[in-house]
């Protein structure tokens, strides 16, 4: 073998017929190992040997669109004659085949109608039994797949900073074309929560299609008398006509810079920041997409899909990510409970090159925190360093925490919103009524009045407004 582990042998094999290959090969340290692999020879020789029942197989796993498919079958019954039939959603071409012995090798040239697959099915009865056995021919349709291209300005940004994407779309022979896009960028945490679950384009447009031919005799079959049925009753009704779509309209939703907020507090935080259904490339096949990015410290994930008016179709994902010099991160629950005691963490991130002195911070709005003074700390080059704050949750409402990482060459800052619940089981009450009448209506003593409310409903009549439950 060659420095990585490769060698070629060439064998002549001048007899159809089956081989099967073994190697062995031993190391420097005298340990052994073996493998074996199976080949198929044809020819037109005669070949015989006493198969148990129909095999069929072909020499690939995958084609092309103008391969040639040789598929070797394996008959049971020597000198039989074998019924090729074309299969998939209707039965295609079909022909009689004399077995010379027990081995065929049948050529299948392939077509663009095979695409995305299609079978090869194989009858031959002899002995007093039908054999059947089937082929798949995968033909994966290349002509039809897109390949879509994207490129940034940036491989990575700040939050505000404002990204532009480029995407080309050519065919499968790399020539431009027009096509319409579909793009979304995405916050890649949410595909650790749960993967994509939509299935590619390609695999969507051109599945895998199943076979709906069989093979049967006819003395399998018990043909009885039945009731006559009535003209009328066999007429098929027509399928119904697809509706038209309408154009769709083309939108995004994306930070706008009125949501901007002061560059060293972070709080607009999004999962999704850009969807844009039908963005449509030039004649170059070129086109481009920008984006506002938030407040979010993260890897983003842009999916691009692409089809044409001539169901083309193609996809392709690309990433990017928004970070800071120095991050602030704050561990904390995603709600406290009046009376609540607990301990907020204040993560420092330094993406610096160098060592930097510096402080971790909280304040909060709604909470007591037994120790507001800043943590001095030193950042380490990469490396993150924390602080502990203890706080008490005594009003009930929406709190505001913000944790700081401050160093003298770069800060940052983080604020959540997070809720003070009372403790208390929720209870609803409700009234309708019409014209000038009144409700009255008691409270438990111990309710907090704080986290009381109500809304009042006007609808033209009662009738109206219990119509809309009637769906449940």
């Amino acid at each position: 073998t060659d420095a990585e582990g490769n060698a070629t042998v060439s064998i002549p094999l001048d007899r159809r017929g089956s081989y099967t290959f073994f190697v062995r090969a031993t190391d420097d340290r005298g340990r052994e190992t073996e493998a074996q692999d199976w080949i198929w020879v044809s020819g037109d020789d005669y070949w015989y040997w006493a198969y148990d029942g129909l095999s069929i197989r072909p020499d690939k796993e995958e084609y092309q669109v103008g391969d040639t498919a040789r598929i070797v079958v394996q008959s049971p019954i020597t000198d039989a004659y074998a019924l090729i039939t074309y299969e998939g959603k209707s039965l295609g071409k079909y022909e009689i085949v004399k077995l010379n012995g027990s081995v065929l090798t049948y050529e299948v040239p392939v077509t663009d109608a095979m695409t995305p697959n299609s079978f090869i099915g194989v009858t031959i009865v002899g002995n007093g039994t039908t054999y059947y056995d089937v082929a798949t021919l995968n033909v994966p349709p290349t002509s039809k797949y897109l390949n879509v291209e994207v490129t940034s300005d940036s491989d990575t940004y700040e939050p505000g900073d404002e990204g532009t994407f480029s995407l080309r779309v050519s065919d499968a022979n790399g020539n431009p074309v027009q096509a319409q896009l579909t793009l979304g960028l995405v916050d890649e945490g949410i595909y650790l929560v749960r993967p994509e679950n939509v299935s590619a384009i390609q695999e969507f447009f051109y599945a895998y299609e199943s076979n709906l031919v069989g093979t049967d005799l006819s003395d399998w079959f018990y043909f009885g008398s039945a009731a006559s049925v009535a003209a009328d009753a066999l007429e098929v009704p027509a399928s119904p006509m697809v509706a038209e779509r309408a154009e769709m309209s083309e939108g995004a939703f994306a930070q706008s810079k009125s949501d901007l907020v002061q560059p060293d507090v972070r709080e607009d935080f999004r999962d999704t920041i850009l969807w844009l259904p039908t963005l449509e490339t030039d004649e170059n096949g070129l086109a481009t997409a920008k984006v506002t990015f938030p407040d979010n410290l993260t890897e983003w994930r842009l999916t691009a899909r692409a089809i044409t008016l001539g169901d083309e179709v193609g996809q392709n994902t690309y990433s990017i990510k928004t970070t800071l010099p120095v991050i602030a991160r704050l561990a904390a629950p995603r709600f406290f409970i009046k009376g609540d005691t607990a301990n907020l963490r204040v993560v420092g991130q330094s993406n610096l090159e160098t060592d930097a002195e510096g402080q971790l911070q909280i304040t909060a709005e709604g909470l007591q925190i037994s120790n507001t003074n800043p943590t001095a700390i030193n950042f380490p080059a990469g490396g993150r360093v924390t602080a502990d704050y203890r706080v008490d949750a005594t009003t009930i409402g929406l709190s505001n925490v913000t944790a700081s990482a401050l160093t003298g060459t770069a800060s940052d800052a983080m604020k959540l919103p997070i809720p003070v619940l009372p403790h208390a089981i929720r209870s609803d009450i409700g009234w309708a009524g019409s014209n000038s009448t009144t409700w009255a209506f008691e409270l438990p003593a111990n309710t907090d009045l704080t986290t009381a409310y109500g809304k009042l409903y006007l609808t033209p009549s009662l009738a109206a407004a219990v119509a809309p439950a009637l769906e449940y």
